[in-house]
């Protein structure tokens, strides 16, 4: 909930304007399951949204923390070193890898195989 708040209210407008906003919390009672969010937020028309995807979109646990973004994030004290960012990926990987198949993830193929909709989100 503070991280809504924060996206949608702070000044620093992490994302950029925020219009309106919508979320939710979901827990599923599947073991390994980690409880989640979802937003629907809409961005005000007077900005480059373009650059606000690429700022946000995350697709790897490399992508976790940019290189880009290493000295800012020592400088900030969010990191201790540079260093850091291989034991935030290396627990990120541990608690986000994917590693457990249900009917949420299988996929029936037209051939009669089953597959994983998961995507490999490790490095």
């Amino acid at each position: 909930e503070i991280f809504i708040l924060y996206i949608v209210f702070s000044d620093e407008k992490p994302i950029g304007e925020i219009d309106d906003a919508w979320a939710r919390d979901e827990f599923q009672d599947e073991q390994a399951n980690l409880s989640h969010w979802h937003f629907l937020l809409r961005l005000s028309d007077n900005q480059d949204k373009e650059a606000i995807r690429d700022k946000i979109t995350r697709g790897s646990i490399r992508d976790l923390i940019r290189l880009d973004e290493i000295d800012g994030l020592v400088e900030e004290g969010l990191l201790e070193t540079t260093e850091d960012v291989e034991t935030v990926r290396n627990n990120a990987s541990r608690v986000i890898r994917h590693n457990r198949h249900s009917n949420r993830c299988l996929a029936w193929q037209q051939d009669g195989t089953v597959i994983c909709r998961a995507v490999d989100n490790d490095f």
